[in-house]
């Protein structure tokens, strides 16, 4: 009778909780050697406090980790887990960008290239790190500053680190953890990360993918682990599961089959225009951008990092300001040069792709969070004239707010205590109290999990049936065609090309993809 081969790492009965609350409830999983194992589940399911458990930045209060089959292990930081084989990547790469590619690629185990116990041979360092990018297929001087690289570049990085580091360190495997590692990257760049979790595969590594774009973690995974409010709900495989078995398990309600509500889609022909741009220029990053948004209608801004969808938002919002060009706001006169307050004046609302840095203040409550952008005296306000804060009034509008958003938390819960998918809904609903004439979304579902996302297509769907026009920006392809009545594709700073999605005909995302990348490159690379 054959010897069945032990899981590279097991997890036995692994129990976890923060102030009484449970956030791991005996969970047990294995990932074996060679396979890509994806986890999913909504915001707060647990994910991110396992992984945190594996690479040693949190400690459990009780079950087992095995390693291999033979031992049991405790990593008690990160440094530990790495010295045992076990790797994360996360949505941000952890690197330093002022320091060369090499330093970074052995940041924490340069000892392994010192001479004599204290002088470090950086010849060898270099040497080794050439190799490491080459094997990863990756075109970049490993001697140069990290900042020079752009995300995905870096991303890639990290991901060569995990990967080869462990044969630095004399390991025979490895375990990699990615957590949401394709938030902040374009649908090609995701291509590429997704290709370079295949070579991890390749190599005999375990790879353990955390994501809420289950798009993706069809695309890559065998087995799938579903957790919810920190148990283990589920286990399956890839290909005997629906993206819709998957999401009620995830969220305990069966996905709409309608997801981007396509069929409440705004007609917008004859309507008036909300807000109207004209040759927009900024140096190095907008060239002779124009358009015009009606009320009701939903705009996607589409193209890979870099090429200035999001720049162009922070320019409608007036956080950066244009060298030439005009932008007109409903109609009523023609701003050349916004700031933020002229633009919160103007009626434009913004939320930044970045919740926890821009979007919110996480250590204020829900209520403050709401109200920050309405401090002045008038009817959305929440001072009268002699500049006392009505805090009565601020009370109500936070519970008018978590009841129409369903924001699982009270007026004066903490943002800093939430999941990613309320805070962001707190970062929409602060904007869209003010009964916004345009909304700019950057990203708005980024890191938010499906059940999150649903509520928040809703708002955006209701905000433009009540006629406001909303631009909004996404690098996800999917979301982009499924919520949107017309594309601009911007390449280089430049509008490519603009294309209709009508409810009835939306357009491919190969198609979208084409015109963010250049037909002919496109070409080479094939059907995505």
């Amino acid at each position: 009778m054959p010897v069945l081969e032990a899981p590279l790492l097991e997890v036995r009965e692994l129990c976890k909780s923060f102030r009484a609350v449970a956030a791991l409830d005996h969970v047990s999983v294995q990932f074996n050697r060679g396979e890509i194992v994806g986890i999913v589940g909504e915001n707060g399911a647990g994910k991110s406090t396992l992984l945190n458990i594996l690479s040693g930045t949190e400690r459990r209060d009780s079950g087992k980790i095995l390693l291999n089959g033979d031992g049991e292990i405790a990593p008690r930081n990160y440094l530990e887990a790495n010295r045992l084989g076990i790797w994360r990547v996360f949505q941000d790469p952890a690197v330093i960008p002022g320091i060369p590619v090499y330093e970074n690629l052995f940041l924490g185990h340069a000892d392994k290239f010192s001479r004599l116990g204290s002088v470090l041979d950086k010849r060898a360092m270099v040497r080794e790190a050439k190799r490491i990018v080459h094997e990863m297929r990756l075109e970049i001087d490993v001697t140069q500053p990290t900042y020079r690289y752009n995300f995905a570049v870096r991303q890639a990085l990290e991901v060569a680190k995990a990967s080869m580091l462990s044969e630095v360190l004399g390991l025979e495997s490895s375990v990699v953890l990615f957590d949401e590692p394709t938030t902040s990257l374009s649908h090609v760049e995701v291509e590429a990360l997704l290709a370079l979790m295949r070579e991890l595969q390749r190599r005999g590594s375990s790879v353990v993918f955390v994501s809420h774009r289950l798009s993706e973690i069809f695309l890559v995974c065998s087995r799938l682990y579903v957790m919810k409010d920190g148990v283990l709900a589920a286990e399956v495989m890839a290909d005997e599961t629906e993206p819709t078995e998957l999401h009620e398990l995830m969220v305990g309600r069966v996905r709409e089959k309608d997801y981007y509500l396509e069929g409440e889609q705004v007609e917008v022909t004859g309507k008036p225009v909300s807000v109207r741009v004209t040759d927009l220029n900024l140096t190095g990053e907008l060239s002779d951008i124009s358009f015009e948004v009606r009320q009701g209608e939903i705009l996607g801004l589409g193209g890979v990092i870099g090429s200035g969808k999001s720049e162009l938002g922070r320019v409608l919002a007036g956080l950066s300001k244009p060298d030439s060009g005009t932008i007109e706001i409903n109609g009523t006169g023609v701003v050349n040069r916004l700031s933020p307050s002229k633009a919160k004046a103007a009626g434009i609302g913004y939320v930044p792709p970045d919740r926890s840095f821009e979007g919110i203040i996480a250590n204020f409550s829900v209520a403050s969070n709401i109200s920050l952008p309405s401090g002045e005296s008038d009817r959305l306000g929440f001072t009268n004239r002699l500049g006392v804060w009505n805090l009565g009034r601020e009370r109500q509008v936070a519970r008018d707010a978590v009841e129409k958003f369903r924001i699982r938390g009270t007026p004066g819960a903490l943002a800093a205590t939430m999941s990613g998918g309320n805070q962001q809904k707190i970062a929409v609903a602060k904007w869209v109290r003010r009964e916004p004439v345009v909304l700019i979304l950057d990203n708005p579902t980024r890191g938010v999990d499906v059940g999150a996302r649903a509520e928040i297509y809703r708002i955006i769907r209701d905000l433009a049936r009540s006629g406001a026009a909303i631009i909004l920006i996404s690098d996800d392809l999917v979301e982009l065609v499924g919520l949107s009545n017309r594309i601009l594709v911007l390449n280089s700073g430049t509008i490519a090309t603009t294309v209709d999605a009508p409810p009835d005909q939306k357009p491919s995302e190969q198609e979208i993809v084409s015109h963010m990348i250049g037909a002919l490159q496109f070409a080479e690379m094939g059907d995505p």
